[in-house]
């Protein structure tokens, strides 16, 4: 038997199958194929439709088993009962039906007991359920799916994973052509730049974002492009996006956002050393945070905005309730895996040493933490040197 392989046989195989101008690289051709396999289930979908509609009876069972004569679709079409390749083209249409109508069951079952599971904290075994959904999901469905996924990235300080999972998102959103979904997808994307410290790529995305997002999303925008503003030390315009952020909470009553609008504030005036101010916006941070987000060591949000009053307290010399603070946090980010918070903590556990003077790290309550922490060491050079990372 002949066998096929390499470049040059996959594509004379493409192009038999799939006729007309193909792509050259591996990464394109199976995206090719895919979005080739999506469009002939829809054409099939369609005519088995169109084929069936007036000569189909369809019974409601939720087994087919249950109706006598074991027949979950019966076909009564007595015009083509004799034409033997409109009734082979009619079951493979019901065929390729019953294949997309099972995955679909199959991801929402998958996709439930992910949510399920994230709400127990098993952040686990949603990562299992959510990577396996994304295997039987259409291309909708593997959109929202990879929310989840980028949702939970975030969880766990993946911020490389995120922007990964959030150009996927992208390149789904633009072949399914729809306004929202581009909108959300450009979102994550700056979202996933901004944590990675590329300020330049953030505000691009952002702006990009505002010609397909709706009024009732904008403010995540602004907070975006607040925050890089703020890392570019551009504090007027870093200023007006936040009051522009401001209003879209108090229109919205998004409490969710004033957190993250407040946290900025706190940084803001601590970059220009108004330590009192930059304090008092972050206690008023973790009280509205405490009203919106679950307060417990499960709850991500919530342990990340505790972490921004840690450097105030330090700029105040308040190094014991600094120590405490950081300790607490740090306990909670190696239980639940936040690596973000883990690496702040290092800095900051740096930072009240040298205060100290204590530069051996004596008289320590718990030296597994620093030694179970130090496996986080190599997320510092990711922090600082991020911007080098290769642009999408």
């Amino acid at each position: 038997m002949q066998q096929h392989g390499g470049a040059g046989d996959l594509t004379l195989q493409f192009h038999k199958k799939y006729p007309g101008e193909l792509p050259q690289s591996s990464s394109s051709l199976s995206r090719f194929a895919r979005q080739q396999r999506t469009a002939q289930e829809q054409r099939l979908l369609a005519y088995c439709l169109k084929a069936n509609l007036q000569s189909t009876t369809v019974t409601s069972g939720c087994c087919p088993d249950q109706k006598k004569g074991g027949g979950g679709v019966a076909l009564n079409n007595p015009n083509s009962a004799g034409n033997d390749a409109n009734e082979k083209e009619r079951s493979d249409c019901f065929l390729y039906l019953s294949e997309c109508l099972m995955g679909g069951l199959l991801a929402r079952h998958r996709i439930q007991a992910g949510i399920k599971n994230y709400k127990l904290q098993d952040y686990q075994a949603a990562y299992r359920e959510w990577v396996a959904a994304t295997r039987l999901c259409d291309n909708r469905e593997l959109f929202h799916t990879l929310n989840y996924l980028i949702s939970l990235s975030f969880d766990f300080g993946h911020f490389q994973k995120m922007l990964a999972l959030s150009v996927q998102q992208f390149q789904i959103g633009r072949f399914l052509n729809e306004r929202a979904l581009i909108a959300e997808s450009y979102l994550n994307l700056a979202t996933s730049r901004g944590l990675l410290c590329n300020w330049e790529l953030c505000l691009s995305y952002c702006k990009n974002c505002l010609l397909y997002l709706d009024a009732t999303k904008v403010g995540y925008v602004y907070m975006s492009i607040a925050c890089s503003y703020l890392e570019m030390n551009q504090f007027s315009a870093a200023i007006g996006f936040l009051k522009l952020t401001f209003d879209i909470c108090s229109k919205h009553e998004n409490q969710g956002l004033v957190v993250q609008a407040l946290v900025a504030c706190s940084g803001m005036f601590l970059t220009l050393k108004s330590y009192p101010e930059a304090r008092e916006f972050a206690m008023r941070a973790i009280e509205v945070a405490e009203t919106v987000f679950s307060v417990g060591p499960a709850s991500c949000r919530y342990r990340r905005t505790k972490v921004h009053v840690i450097p105030v307290q330090i700029k105040l010399r308040q190094l014991d309730d600094a120590f405490r603070l950081c300790e607490e946090s740090v306990r909670s980010s190696l239980e639940y895996h936040d690596r973000y918070v883990q690496a702040k903590c290092l800095l900051f556990f740096a930072d009240i040493h040298r205060l100290k003077s204590d530069y051996e790290v004596r008289g320590l309550k718990d030296n597994n933490i620093y030694t179970t922490i130090a496996t986080s060491l190599w997320l510092l050079k990711n922090w600082y040197h991020v911007r080098s990372a290769s642009k999408y």
